[in-house]
């Protein structure tokens, strides 16, 4: 449980700008109060800095998702976020969104395929171009998502 907590921290530390991690744990709080609303209540102590990645593992965990769908599924939902924002900043369309989001569907099962079987501490994080975007922008990403 101890490296759990850790990582949901570092996950939460990676986050550029105080707005990030406010949207994080806000979103966090919105789906462990949702999975309550179910019948599971978050376990262990629920500390007001928990971030979103912990609270959808959670609820995979509540309802009986295999690892392999919790992780494509993530990745499906954080891709059509992405295009959802990419909406709003570029004149691309829905449609075309959507096009993106079926063409993502093969890319995203083979690496979910791809990293099941690794350590998480093998897996790479960056997020380079989020960081480049929020450099002038610290609120404008969670004002894309507020709306």
């Amino acid at each position: 449980m101890q490296n759990l907590l850790s990582l949901d921290k570092w996950i939460l530390s990676s986050k550029d700008s105080v707005e990030m991690r406010e949207q994080q744990t806000q979103m966090s709080k919105s789906l462990f109060d949702l999975i309550k609303e179910f019948g599971f209540e978050y376990l262990y102590k629920k500390n007001k800095k928990n971030s979103w990645p912990l609270a959808w593992s959670w609820a995979c965990y509540c309802f009986e998702i295999t690892k392999l769908e919790m992780v494509e599924n993530f990745f499906y939902s954080w891709s059509a976020n992405q295009l959802s924002a990419a909406l709003r900043i570029i004149p691309i369309g829905s449609t075309k969104a959507q096009l993106i989001q079926r063409d993502l569907l093969t890319i995203i099962s083979i690496v979910s395929k791809e990293i099941m079987d690794k350590e998480i501490n093998d897996i790479y994080f960056g997020n380079v171009g989020l960081a480049m975007a929020q450099q002038n922008h610290n609120d404008l990403y969670t004002k894309l998502f507020r709306n």
